[in-house]
């Protein structure tokens, strides 16, 4: 019993001090009270972070955006309250009045269209129109309707 106690105490040191110091060999390993190795559970592989580089246009993109027109099959509608942000690493964020949504998104290889949550169920791609730091204007269509967004910066409303 001293033993176990011994061996489980020195394995313990190790484990929370490589752990702590950064060493990438965190391989557990799970001791019987005989001492002897019963089962290896592997380290978690480290996640390589893959380096971005955005195209000008996705650069520019990268900043938080609202709505300021929206036309549906080509008719002016009433202008919900819409923002969307897109991150440099990928992630964008858009609010339509109080529902929230959150995903990837990345730009086609000719920098012609924005592509949303790749390879799932919810992918959508919005086709860029014109797009530089003032205002950017995308058409899309859902479920049979043309739709065509212009954005423009967001500003902070400050009473």
């Amino acid at each position: 019993m001293k033993y176990f106690l011994i061996i489980n105490t020195i394995f313990l040191f190790l484990f929370f001090h490589f752990t702590a110091f950064g060493q990438v060999d965190t391989t557990v390993t799970k001791v019987d009270t005989t001492g002897i190795t019963s089962e290896v559970i592997p380290a978690p592989v480290e996640t390589v972070k893959k380096e971005i580089v955005l195209s000008e246009t996705a650069s520019m993109l990268c900043a938080r955006w609202d709505l300021s027109e929206y036309r549906e099959n080509g008719k002016v509608q009433e202008l919900p309250n819409y923002e969307i942000e897109f991150f440099p690493d990928g992630k964008y964020n858009a609010m339509e009045e109080s529902d929230y949504d959150e995903g990837w998104w990345i730009m086609s290889e000719d920098n012609s269209k924005i592509i949303f949550d790749e390879g799932t169920q919810y992918q959508e791609e919005w086709t860029i129109v014109n797009a530089d730091t003032k205002t950017f204007k995308i058409r899309f269509t859902s479920e049979g309707q043309k739709y065509e967004y212009t954005f423009v910066p967001y500003v902070e409303w400050k009473p």
